[in-house]
């Protein structure tokens, strides 16, 4: 459906990025008896000045996308956010034995986060004449710095099989870029703070005569302090929130399985024939929160099932790949909302599958290959959005074909 432009200022929002950063790393190895030992430390330094400009500009139709200096741009905010990241951090391989070894680590960061600008806050009336208007300067700095820890342990069966299990802290920073971009239907709380958790998983991989290859594991994820989105109402207006919304656990199992058909049945040079299948299954909800209705709820764009499958065929230098996608329905936000109303901004992400399709040969210098992207045009949609390319629903792509060649000398 079409939207009537009904003519007025347009709201233009621009930004500048300039990101600085180091890394240096040091991989040393070194014999502690009969065994192999392998520590890795290393330091980061990072350093970000992005700019973020939002107002009113002329209601003209080219592609104009400047900020000017006369009556014809209404400000509402201009900011600059230098931000400053500082770690090191360091783990070691300890192989106590041929078959057992444990991983330590360890994280120190510090972090560094300001806001350095201004926020105009205006009202109008009914005719939409300014009524009210003010200017308010801002200034915002958030130092912090933390430790991050971790362990992680394998056991070797035999060359073939192996069992391992990881424990991690885990660390999410905010920022105050989007803090102060106005958008009449979503809104971001001022005090919204860093996320905490950790995770973990227990797991087992290995392979069968080289023919069969496998991985499965359980995992565990924690947040204390979910950032996350959920509708409210202000007023008489239903806005999108985003803020610190609870404690959300998820847990789930991880399997991926690679059978090389021929190869279990009889050894060919010529013809190969291999399936494979991925397969997650994911349990995610809200289990504390200080919103009334979120508690219990489940984990926004967290579907319970994600599966992936295919097969290859292959004769000689040439090769046919078909795979199989398919996700379950999941929710664009913490309230769980199923209809997204006119806009279409909140609601569930219905299941869907797609199916791609690929082929390839390649002759000595030579490699040309093709492929079908969702071969059955199917209608589906990934994500929903306030801002651009929405409001609304971002649709998956229709069916596309492609066909590359490449040249190696």
């Amino acid at each position: 459906m079409s939207v009537i432009d009904n003519g007025g200022k347009r709201d233009l929002l621009t930004g500048d990025f300039k990101n600085t950063a180091l890394e240096s790393r040091l991989l040393h190895r070194y014999n502690a008896g009969a065994q192999q030992q392998v520590l890795l430390a290393g330091v980061r330094a990072y350093r970000g000045t992005n700019t973020n400009k939002q107002g009113y500009v002329n209601n003209g139709d080219g592609a104009n996308f400047e900020f000017s200096n006369d009556e014809t741009t209404q400000m509402i905010s201009d900011y600059s956010f230098p931000n400053l990241n500082l770690a090191a951090f360091a783990e070691h391989i300890v192989r106590l034995s041929s078959k057992l070894s444990i991983t330590p680590g360890i994280r120190v960061e510090h972090i560094r986060t300001q806001a350095d600008g201004y926020y105009v806050l205006r009202e109008t009336d009914m005719r939409d004449s300014i009524v009210f208007e003010q200017q308010r300067n801002e200034q915002r700095n958030l130092p912090r710095t933390f430790v991050l820890g971790g362990l992680g342990a394998a056991y070797k069966f035999n060359p073939e099989l192996e069992a391992y299990g990881n424990f991690s802290q885990n660390y999410r920073s905010v920022t105050f870029s989007d803090l102060r971009v106005v958008n009449p239907s979503f809104r971001i709380d001022t005090n919204i703070a860093d996320e905490r958790g950790w995770s973990s998983d227990l797991g087992l991989r290995g392979s069968i005569n080289d023919v069969f290859h496998f991985d499965g594991n359980l995992f565990y994820l924690y947040y204390g302090n979910r950032i996350g989105e959920y509708t409210a109402k202000e007023g008489s207006r239903v806005l999108r929130v985003r803020d610190n919304i609870g404690v959300a656990q998820i847990y789930g199992l991880e399997t991926f399985m690679e059978l090389d058909v021929l190869g279990l049945l009889a050894k060919s040079s010529k013809f190969g024939v291999i399936i494979y299948n991925n397969l997650s299954l994911t349990e995610a909800s809200y289990t504390k929160s200080p919103i009334g209705n979120i508690q219990g709820n489940s984990v926004e764009y967290v579907p319970f099932i994600n599966w992936k499958a295919g097969a290859q065929l292959g004769y000689k230098t040439w090769k046919l790949t078909y795979q199989f996608s398919y996700l379950s329905e999941q929710y664009s936000e913490a309230t769980n909302a199923i209809d997204g109303g006119y806009s279409g901004v909140i609601g569930t992400i219905p299941t869907y599958y797609v199916m791609d399709l690929s082929a390839g040969w390649s002759y000595k210098w030579l490699t040309i290959e093709a492929s079908v992207n969702n071969l059955a045009n199917t209608m589906y949609f990934t994500r929903r959005a306030t801002g651009y390319p929405g409001p609304g629903i971002i649709p998956g792509d229709g069916r596309s074909f492609y066909l590359t060649a490449g040249v190696k000398l």
